[in-house]
């Protein structure tokens, strides 16, 4: 991610003619990043910090007349200009491809990560089943966890407890299970509710996936459409095709980053949030649902699967 927000950054900087510190994602103590920002002194600090410990940090920039903007959800309530991506468009740009290919039975598989962005999904996934006229809870929402991501998880005993409930108010998928355990309860789903079609809402999620149909045996897009939300090199080998997604803007993202910076320390008068819009990438993850053979013929075949 970091990366290509930086690239982004580059991409405007003749521009914007200013430094920005870039706070990126990092393990370092609090009190040791403040100590470096009271000898750098940039004209502005920008945060991809995504800890709830790092608003201490964003505190300390401010006691130190530094103007800051956060990057990102995790902080976009602070009261900091914020430069975002548009979780409502993202997700609905997602639908859009499943509904026009005719799916119906489309559930949504997310982390259970204690971030805005994550809510942000899951909601305008259910808003936009019901503007459609489906039941959100039909497939449904199953939260997971991940064990390659323990940043994200406070549980003392390492167990991912799932919501019992959804957004909306109807039912979520949900068991207790070692954060190892993720694709085992995807395999549950799957055969549980038999969709047509998956959002995977991170690219943490689409891998999770592709280890359950791998074990099911399912052929996407033959037998499951799945559209991503996020991407990663390694997408195509999770899923054994070429995924569709719609994209992190992050070098779009990384740009506004440096226009935001520049107004900031102009003094210039900022929105609050600016939302930047997700990108489709087309691929071969999507069939039309007449032609989709359906989840539950590939786990018939594999009914045998230990679960």
């Amino acid at each position: 991610m970091t990366p290509r927000v930086m690239a982004g950054l580059d991409q405007a900087a003749d521009d914007v003619g200013l430094t920005v510190e870039l706070l990126g994602l990092r393990h370092e103590d609090v009190a040791s990043i403040t100590r470096r920002l009271e000898r750098s002194r940039p004209d502005v600090l920008a945060s991809l910090a995504a800890l709830p410990r790092d608003a201490l940090l964003l505190r300390d920039a401010m006691r130190l007349d530094i103007p800051t903007l956060v990057v990102g959800t995790t902080h976009q309530f602070l009261g900091l200009p914020a430069v975002v991506e548009d979780n409502v468009q993202g997700m609905n740009l997602a639908m859009d491809l499943l509904r026009n290919a005719g799916h119906e039975r489309i559930g949504l598989l997310i982390n259970r990560w204690p971030s805005p962005w994550v809510f942000q999904r899951q909601e305008a996934f259910e808003k936009r089943m019901l503007l459609e006229g489906l039941d959100p809870n039909l497939i449904g929402t199953c939260w997971i966890g991940s064990a390659n991501h323990p940043g994200y998880h406070s549980e003392p005993d390492g167990l991912n407890t799932l919501p019992r409930r959804s957004l909306m108010g109807g039912s979520a998928f949900s068991e207790t299970l070692p954060l190892d355990g993720a694709d085992k309860t995807v395999i549950r789903w799957l055969k549980q509710t038999q969709p047509t079609a998956i959002v995977t809402a991170s690219y943490v999620a689409m891998e999770t996936l592709g280890d359950a149909i791998g074990q099911l045996g399912i052929s996407i897009p033959r037998d499951l459409s799945v559209v991503g939300l996020d991407q990663h090199p390694l997408a195509s080998q999770w899923l054994g095709v070429e995924p569709t997604l719609a994209e992190l803007p992050l070098e779009a993202i990384g740009r506004q980053v440096a226009y935001t910076s520049r107004a900031l320390a102009d003094g210039a008068e900022l929105p609050e949030v600016v939302r930047i819009p997700f990108q489709m990438r087309q691929g071969r993850s999507i069939a039309v649902v007449e032609s989709n053979t359906n989840v539950r013929q590939s786990v018939a075949r594999q009914g045998s699967i230990s679960t």
